[in-house]
C-alpha cells in the first residue's frame, strides 16, 4: 500500500495497481489545475541531440533532472514520485509544433 495525498489534502492508501487510474479521493476537485506546468508548453522540454552528440535544445530540468537556476517552481507530492509545477522558467521558449511535424506525427 501507499500513503498518497488528494489535491484536497486528504490521505488515502492505494495499491499499486490503484496508482494508475484513481487521481483523487472522490471529492471531484479538479486534480489536472494543480498539476499543469509551463513545461508543457515548452520547446525545451525535450531534448535534443546534433549528429556529435551535443545538446541542441533542453534545459536542466529536462536533460538531468536538475532544477533550472531562478525558476519558479512549486514542488508536488505525486505517490510514485516528487516532481515540480513550474510556473515560470528563464530558460521557456514557447513550442510550436510546425505542419510538417503534424503531418508525421512526431514532435
Amino acid at each position: 500500500m501507499y500513503k498518497c495525498k488528494c489535491v484536497c489534502g486528504k490521505t488515502l492508501y492505494l495499491s499499486q495497481a490503484a496508482l494508475k487510474h484513481q487521481r483523487s479521493c472522490g471529492c471531484k476537485k479538479d486534480y489536472r489545475a494543480n498539476s499543469e506546468t509551463l513545461c508543457w508548453k515548452c520547446a525545451n522540454a525535450v531534448p535534443k541531440k546534433n549528429e556529435y552528440g551535443e545538446y541542441i535544445r533542453g534545459c536542466e530540468w529536462s536533460i538531468s533532472g536538475k532544477p533550472v537556476p531562478n525558476w519558479n517552481a512549486v514542488p508536488t507530492e505525486k505517490c510514485y514520485m516528487q516532481s515540480y509545477r513550474v510556473v515560470s522558467c528563464s530558460k521557456f521558449a514557447k513550442w510550436e509544433r510546425k505542419r510538417t511535424e503534424l503531418a508525421l506525427g512526431g514532435v
